[in-house]
């Protein structure tokens, strides 16, 4: 049941990142605070624990994708209030399938765009080592609200754990 409300509630985020550019505070207070009540509700001072430890593991994972530009505060907010209802196990897998969603999010865009040859740029370069130069020339082409490839992976992940196909 918890799972299901999550999936739900996250429809919220999903539509003010793509009509509005943001996640609103107030959104991420509430996740936040329903999954700290939930947790300790179920399971008491160990819950508290475990919405503790899942906000700071996603804290922790996002935020270098945060430092170097690629996600937005609100972006890492949601992430880690996900990790307060659903605890460390399930985020760091979470992260792992959100990261794959936006990659293949991105390569859709790319190739809608016919700029495939962006992305075999950027792999040649990274490959041969071959300095990153104009990057920061580059910020906001080709983007896209990452809130849309948080809820989206968050959705899988909760669709493979409910399908027992969890790796954890």
């Amino acid at each position: 049941m918890l799972d299901l409300m999550l999936a739900l509630i996250l429809l919220v985020p999903l539509y003010f990142d793509i009509k509005e550019g943001i996640i609103p505070n107030y959104f991420i207070i509430m996740l936040l605070v329903v999954g700290l009540i939930i947790n300790i509700y179920l399971t008491g001072f160990s819950g508290l624990l475990t919405s503790i430890s899942g906000f700071l593991l996603a804290l922790f994972l996002f935020l270098i994708p945060f430092i170097v530009r690629g996600l937005g505060a609100g972006d890492v907010k949601l992430i880690a209030a996900i990790g307060a209802v659903k605890g460390p196990g399930f985020i760091f897998i979470n992260s792992l399938v959100v990261a794959i969603v936006g990659g293949l999010i991105s390569v859709l865009i790319l190739l809608k765009e016919n700029k495939l040859e962006q992305i075999t740029s950027l792999f040649n370069k990274l490959v041969y080592r071959i300095p990153l130069e104009n990057l920061e020339q580059q910020k906001n082409v080709n983007s896209f609200p990452y809130g849309v490839a948080i809820v989206i992976g968050t959705w899988c992940s909760l669709l493979l754990s409910e399908l027992n196909m969890w790796p954890i």
